[in-house]
């Protein structure tokens, strides 16, 4: 019986695991508009806290209508994230999750009404 339950818990454990990987996302900017805009984004959408951003060369991504977050934040040398006199928060990352980063190479610019 333990043994069972061994295995169980292992088994819930992996398929957890598995399944926020697949749901997680790569968002990675395509326009130069707002975080919060769908097209913004390829895929189309709106990052959460399990996605990955990457702002590529090229690319400025202005403030949300609404707090942002995501589990990582790229943004390449040439791209820009520009909160301007928004705000607004950007949480990169949840408490206890693992993964978490920022990589700036390029331009990040916040006021100081905003938090990251």
């Amino acid at each position: 019986m333990r043994m069972r339950t061994k295995i169980t818990l292992l088994f819930v454990i992996i398929i957890s695991s598995l399944i926020s990987k697949v749901n997680a996302t790569t968002y990675t900017a395509q326009a130069s508009t707002g975080w919060s805009v769908t097209t913004t984004w390829s895929p189309n959408g709106t990052p959460t806290v399990t996605d990955d951003v990457i702002i590529p060369n090229g690319f400025a991504v202005t403030a949300p209508t609404a707090n942002a977050i995501c589990k990582t934040l790229t943004i390449d040398a040439g791209g820009s994230l520009d909160f301007g006199a928004a705000a607004f928060t950007l949480t990169v990352g949840a408490s206890g999750q693992t993964g978490n980063s920022m990589n700036i190479a390029g331009t990040f610019n916040s006021s100081s009404a905003s938090s990251v």
